[in-house]
């Protein structure tokens, strides 16, 4: 057991649409942490099945929140708008908290001003609970833009953050159906110092009605945009050098035109393969793009 001199508030935030199946042991798994001076909101994003019911008989350090479905970023904000603590954690519906997460998250900000945001490495898990494998890449720490444009490696459900920095990062974009939480993560690492734990906190589940298993084609041009916009308009400019963020955006590029091509749009897989080889001239994006012509 982590001995922790300091015991801020945290401020839990749960969006869920139609999870009911797995959003009781989400829920649970908050609720039996080893850290237990916090809060939860929970935000029903318009669910259908039998949600509302079970929010209705919830403990009463859990506050309930319901709006028109808009999504999850619309959702997050919600939350946000309502949060008491001087940090903030994010779970996702269908993902188990290991114990200690909490408890971990605060001992790294424990004594550091500098450091705004904490994040850890992850497990996932079937539907049933099953480990399928360990899922988290190197996790960097201190200023961090130019490797979080390169790669992301911060997992939602692993973050704690200070309030002091999302009241300066502003909300999640709610334009974007899926990246708003990678488009999050790259406004505040311009603002301050991330600091990783390697170690595995959460169990992330995957299901067939994941947003990361839907239209692929749609996902990459929507990451595709989000950086380019962070980079451009942003100021990623500042953190990145060119080189890095030309390789990133060709290979980003790249990922978008195979995913056109692969869903039959050949016109959008041939603008895309030509604005990978603008930003890296390389010879499989040359290849593609003969192959989508």
């Amino acid at each position: 057991m982590i001995i922790l001199d300091w015991s801020p508030l945290v401020s839990v935030i749960l969006p869920t649409f139609d999870r009911m199946p797995w959003l009781q042991s989400s829920l649970q798994s908050v609720l039996e942490q080893t850290y237990s001076n916090l809060e939860i909101i929970v935000v029903d994003d318009g669910s259908t099945d039998s949600t509302p019911e079970f929010l209705a008989s919830t403990p009463r350090n859990v506050r309930c929140f319901r709006q028109e479905n808009q999504g999850v970023a619309a959702a997050r904000n919600l939350g946000l708008q309502h949060v008491r603590g001087e940090l903030i954690a994010f779970q996702d519906s269908d993902d188990i908290w290991h114990p200690h997460r909490l408890e971990r998250g605060i001992a790294q900000l424990a004594g550091h001003p500098d450091i705004g945001l904490t994040c850890a490495g992850s497990r996932l898990v079937d539907v049933d609970g099953n480990e399928l494998g360990k899922r988290w890449k190197p996790i960097q720490s201190g200023n961090v833009t130019e490797e979080l444009f390169g790669d992301c490696f911060v997992t939602m459900p692993t973050v704690l953050v200070r309030k002091s920095v999302t009241d300066l990062a502003g909300m999640f974009d709610t334009t974007l159906r899926v990246n708003s939480d990678y488009e999050y993560w790259l406004r505040i690492s311009l603002l301050t110092r991330f600091a990783g734990i390697d170690e595995a906190l959460v169990d992330v589940r995957r299901s067939p009605t994941s947003l990361t298993k839907q239209n692929r084609p749609e996902k990459a041009c929507i990451a595709l945009r989000s950086l380019e916009h962070f980079y451009n308009e942003l100021g990623g400019q500042e953190a990145i050098c060119p080189q890095a963020a030309s390789r990133r955006l060709a290979r980003l590029s790249f990922v978008a035109a195979r995913a056109q091509l692969r869903a039959g749009c050949r016109e959008k897989a041939r603008d895309l393969f030509a604005r990978s080889l603008d930003y890296r001239p390389t010879f499989r994006a040359a290849l593609g793009r003969l192959r989508a012509a």
